[in-house]
């Protein structure tokens, strides 16, 4: 709830790499409290989770998912209202200079993934301060 002062965490910019539900929820009420989220989706696939419900399930308007069911599923755009997102290749280096390009001028890197899968993709809190020394970096079940 905005009040007469703003939003508690106006001025907040987080990146959010994260499926299934702790990580979104997490994003979503950082969003709703008015911090900036920038949710970073992995270009090879659509996320896991409660967000691919089957068809007919009655998760998708008249309970069909359409052509494009990551635009029409419910439950995904309600975990993530009020982000905005961004695929990427975290795989190639392109895709890993472009998060760290966005760390730069982030507050927060919050990640649901193993502490190795991060590490794989040279995304460790180590290199993440390297970037951004004052970023505060969360992983999260």
């Amino acid at each position: 709830v905005r009040s007469r002062y703003g939003f508690p965490l106006e001025g907040v910019r987080a990146l959010e790499i994260s499926e299934i539900w702790a990580g979104p929820f997490c994003g979503s009420l950082l969003a709703d409290m008015g911090a900036e989220i920038i949710k970073v989706e992995s270009i090879q696939r659509i996320a896991r989770g409660p967000v691919n419900p089957p068809k007919g399930s009655g998760a998708y308007p008249n309970g069909d998912p359409g052509e494009r069911p990551w635009n029409r599923q419910s439950n995904f755009n309600a975990i993530n209202r009020n982000k905005k997102g961004i695929t990427l290749d975290l795989k190639t280096n392109a895709g890993v200079e472009a998060f760290l390009d966005l760390t730069s001028s982030a507050d927060i890197v919050f990640c649901n993934y193993a502490r190795s899968v991060m590490e794989g993709f040279g995304l460790s809190y180590e290199e993440l301060k390297k970037t951004k020394p004052d970023i505060i970096f969360m992983l999260m079940p």
